[in-house]
């Protein structure tokens, strides 16, 4: 029967990963601009599809925390959803071992 330190052993060797692309980077900044436009997308929020009021829970992505959900969580409520964010501080990353990094 293998321990679970043997089974570490058998794991193959972690590949190096390097940083992102600068296109990658520079994608990111697309987000300024996606977010101007969701604010002139609010005068059109009430032609949406009312809900129902069943609650809706917004998990931001990764690394990010409840702002980032901010409008999408606003637009929710206002079509008359009981909307809950994450309430905590920045999703966890992946675990170093998960990834292989490690």
């Amino acid at each position: 029967m293998r321990t679970s330190r043997e089974k570490a052993t058998t794991e193959p060797p972690a590949r190096e990963v390097g940083p992102p692309s600068m296109a990658l980077f520079m994608r990111e900044s697309i987000a300024v601009a996606e977010l101007g436009a969701c604010l002139l997308a609010v005068p059109l929020w009430p032609l949406g599809a009312r809900g129902d009021g069943h609650p809706v829970l917004v998990l931001p992505g990764l690394l990010q925390s409840d702002i980032s959900t901010l409008p999408l969580r606003m637009f929710l409520a206002s079509r008359g959803y009981s909307v809950y964010g994450w309430a905590a501080a920045a999703t966890p990353g992946a675990r170093m071992r998960s990834t292989g990094i490690c």
